[in-house]
C-alpha cells in the first residue's frame, strides 16, 4: 500500500520564507536565509504531496531569480535546487500560473545561467509534452531552447540541465520530430561546420534521440549518419572530435544491442528496429575496424578503450558475421596480438568458443595476468568448457588470495561452474572455507569478495552444493556474525534471516 506523505503546514516554514525572500536586502541576515531555504528544501525531498498551496513561495523565488541585485554570499544555488524540489510535488498548471510562458521565453533569450535554469525547470514539467508544440508557433519556445542548447556561450552547468530536459521532453514524438525535422537546417550546420564543444552537443542530442525512437521512419539520415570522409575528417581536424564522435557511436550500438535484448519474438517479426538500425548503422563497423588497424594519426593510443568497447559491442550482435569481418580483416586475435589477453578478456565468449576455441584452449593458463580471461571464459557454459581443465586446483591455490577470490567470485555466478567446483575441487573448496589464514585477512576488498563467492554459492540448492552445503552455511553465518560461531546443521533460511 503506497500512503502520500503529506507536509504538515508549518515545519515547511514556506511563509517566513516567502517574506524574507520578498524584503531581501543589504540589511538581511543571508546566512539564516540560506539555512532556512535549506531546511525547506530537505523537508520537500522526503514529501510526496504539498499540503499549502506553493504559489507564494513560487512568487517569492521568482523575484529573486528576476532581481538585478546580487547579494553576496546568498545561496543562489540551492535556491534553485529548493524550486527544484517545490515544482516536482507542483501540477503543471500551478507552475505555469507563476512561471508564464512568456516569462520562460525571456528567461531562454536572455542567455543569464540561472534564468535560463529556471526556464529549463519548467520547460521539464510540461504535461501533456504535446503542450510545447500547441504553443510553438506562438511563442518558438522549443526554437529558441534549441538554439540556446547551440550557443557556443551557454554556460556548462546550464547544458547540463538542457541535456536533462531534453530527455524528459524527447520521450514525446512530435517534439523529437521538430528537434529532427524543424530544426534540421541548424543540426545540419552543427554537423558540417561547428567547433568541437558544440559538434559534442550534437552528437549528444542524437543519443538522447536515438534512445527514444520508436520507428525507423523517425531516422533522419542526413542528421545521425556520418560518411566515411565525415569519421576521417574528425580525425584529422582534432582527435577530440572522433573520440566524441566514437562515444556517440558506441551509444548507438548499445542502444541496437539493448533493444534487440528486450524484444519478443513477436515482436521481432513485426518490427526489429535493433535489426533495421543496425541495417544503416552497420557501415561504420569497417571503418573503425580500418582506422584501429591503420593506427590514423594515432588515435588508437588516445582512444583505445572506446575502440575495445566498440569492438565488444560488435561481437555481442547476433549475427556474429559482423565481429568475424572485423577479427578477420582488421583485429586478428591470435598468439602473436600485442593485445591478444584485452580481446580474449572481453570478446563475446560466445564467439570465442566457436571461432577461437585452439587459440583459448592452447593460450589460456590459471595465471593472475589471465585472471581476466577467465572471468570473460567462465561466463557461458560452451566457453567454460574449453578452460575448465586448467582451473584445476593445484593451479588455482598457486594464486595468491586475492585472485583466488576474484576467480571463485565469477564461478560462483553460474550452476555448471559451482558443480564443477564442489565436484572437482575440494582442496580449493577447503581453501575457501578451513584456511587458517582466512581470519586474518583484513584487505577490504578480499573480505568482500570472499563473502561474495560464499553468498553465490549459497543461492544454489542443497542438491548441487552437496556435501559443501552445510560448511557453506555455518561460513555465511560466521561472515554475518563476527565472532560467533554456528551448530552444523543450520538452515540456510536462519542465516539470511
Amino acid at each position: 500500500m503506497n500512503e502520500e506523505t503529506t507536509a504538515p503546514q508549518n515545519p515547511l516554514k514556506f511563509s517566513e520564507l516567502g517574506e524574507l525572500l520578498l524584503s531581501l536586502g543589504e540589511s538581511s541576515d543571508i546566512a539564516y536565509v540560506n539555512k532556512l531555504i535549506e531546511r525547506c528544501s530537505l523537508n520537500l525531498s522526503t514529501l510526496t504531496k504539498l499540503g499549502e498551496d506553493p504559489s507564494d513561495i513560487l512568487a517569492a523565488i521568482k523575484g529573486v531569480i528576476l532581481s538585478d541585485t546580487h547579494y553576496e554570499g546568498f545561496d543562489y544555488e540551492e535556491l534553485l535546487t529548493l524550486l527544484d524540489n517545490i515544482m516536482n510535488l507542483c501540477p503543471f498548471e500551478t507552475i505555469v500560473a507563476i512561471y508564464t510562458v512568456d516569462d520562460v521565453v525571456q528567461a531562454l533569450n536572455s542567455r543569464i545561467p540561472h534564468l535560463v535554469r529556471t526556464a529549463c525547470k519548467v520547460i521539464s514539467r510540461v504535461q501533456p509534452l504535446d503542450y510545447l508544440l500547441t504553443i510553438e508557433q506562438k511563442y518558438g519556445v522549443m526554437s529558441i531552447f534549441v538554439d540556446v542548447y547551440f550557443d557556443a556561450t551557454t554556460d556548462l552547468t546550464v547544458i547540463n540541465e538542457m541535456e536533462s530536459v531534453l530527455r524528459v521532453v524527447s520521450v514525446n514524438l512530435e517534439v523529437r520530430n521538430f528537434i529532427l525535422n524543424d530544426k534540421e537546417e541548424l543540426l545540419l550546420k552543427v554537423k558540417t561546420n561547428s567547433e568541437s564543444l558544440i559538434l559534442s552537443r550534437l552528437l549528444e542530442l542524437l543519443t538522447i534521440e536515438l534512445n527514444e525512437m520508436k520507428s525507423i521512419q523517425e531516422l533522419n539520415e542526413q542528421v545521425f549518419i556520418f560518411s566515411d570522409k565525415e569519421i576521417l575528417g574528425m580525425i584529422e581536424k582534432d582527435y577530440f572530435d572522433f573520440i566524441n564522435l566514437l562515444r556517440y557511436i558506441i551509444s548507438m550500438f548499445e542502444n541496437i544491442n539493448s533493444r534487440g535484448k528486450e524484444l519478443t519474438l513477436i515482436e521481432r517479426g513485426n518490427d526489429d528496429l535493433s535489426k533495421l538500425l543496425l541495417d544503416k548503422f552497420s557501415y561504420v563497423i569497417p571503418v573503425i575496424g580500418d582506422i584501429w588497424k591503420r593506427n590514423v594519426a594515432d588515435v588508437t593510443l588516445l582512444a583505445r578503450s572506446y575502440f575495445f568497447r566498440f569492438f565488444e559491442l560488435v561481437s555481442y550482435l547476433p549475427d556474429y558475421d559482423y565481429f568475424k569481418l572485423l577479427d578477420q580483416v582488421y583485429l586478428t586475435i591470435d598468439y602473436d596480438n600485442p593485445d591478444v589477453i584485452d580481446f580474449l578478456s572481453f570478446v563475446n565468449p560466445l564467439y570465442l568458443a566457436q571461432y577461437c576455441s585452439e587459440l583459448v584452449s592452447n593460450y589460456v593458463k590459471a595465471v593472475p595476468s589471465h585472471l581476466t580471461i577467465l572471468r570473460n571464459l567462465i561466463s557461458t557454459p560452451d566457453s567454460f568448457l574449453l578452460i575448465k581443465q586448467k582451473c584445476t586446483s593445484s593451479s588455482i591455490l598457486a594464486l595468491p588470495y586475492f585472485e583466488q577470490m576474484v576467480l571463485l567470485e565469477k564461478m560462483s555466478q553460474f550452476e555448471y561452474s559451482v558443480k564443477f567446483l564442489v565436484s572437482y575441487l575440494p582442496e580449493v573448496m577447503n581453501n575457501l572455507i578451513n584456511d587458517g589464514d582466512v581470519n586474518n585477512i583484513v584487505e577490504p576488498e578480499t573480505v568482500e569478495l570472499r563473502s561474495s563467492v560464499v553468498r553465490n554459492m549459497l543461492h544454489f540448492p542443497e542438491t548441487d552444493l552437496l556435501q559443501w552445503y552445510i560448511p557453506l552455511t555455518n561460513e555465511l553465518y560466521k561472515i554475518n556474525n563476527p565472532g560467533k560461531t554456528t551448530v552444523p546443521g543450520t538452515k540456510i533460511e536462519q542465516v539470511f534471516l
